[in-house]
């Protein structure tokens, strides 16, 4: 148990040795490392925020560097190799941002504009329209721009048509 926030937190899986002679048990360098992100990972528990492995997971996923994703969400230039290894808390807000742009695709599309960078894995939009051709394509580019009307091409047996599609009010 160690004191965090005036309250005592328990940390489990800490990493230490024990000698087998005499019973003592010591805290090697290395295992000091793996403490402080299993000390890290419950603080950031107990306050409701990602873990270091999964923001290292996060930031994999979408295919950033370290320094990539500082850029993108800010922090500094070494912000995300402190979050990853528990150097660092992050901020809630920096745990909020980072959800949003996992979960939503409009955030991850104005984050990047916004940062001049591109995302591999960011898909393309599909919407169906009833009564029309089975797939019709909007670009996500141009449904951030404009919430009010979008243009979507659609296959109508062998040709291409417009549909003007309304989002929003």
């Amino acid at each position: 148990m160690i004191p965090f926030e005036g309250e005592p937190l328990r940390v489990q899986n800490l990493h230490y040795s024990e000698c087998p002679v005499c019973g003592e048990k010591v805290v090697l360098p290395a295992q000091s490392k793996l403490n402080e992100v299993a000390y890290a990972d419950a603080k950031k528990a107990k306050l409701g925020l990602w873990s270091c492995g999964k923001i290292e997971a996060f930031r994999k996923k979408w295919e950033l560097t370290q320094h990539a994703a500082a850029s993108l969400f800010g922090g500094g230039a070494n912000a995300f190799s402190k979050y990853e290894r528990g150097e660092v808390i992050h901020s809630k807000s920096m745990d909020l941002l980072m959800r949003m742009f996992d979960e939503v695709e409009d955030v991850r599309l104005l984050l990047t504009e916004e940062a001049k960078m591109s995302l591999p894995s960011v898909p393309s939009w599909e919407t169906v329209i009833i009564g029309a051709a089975p797939k019709a394509r909007a670009s996500a580019k141009t449904l951030i721009g404009s919430y009010k009307s979008v243009v979507a091409h659609a296959a109508n047996g062998d040709r291409w048509q417009d549909y003007d599609v309304a989002y929003g009010s």
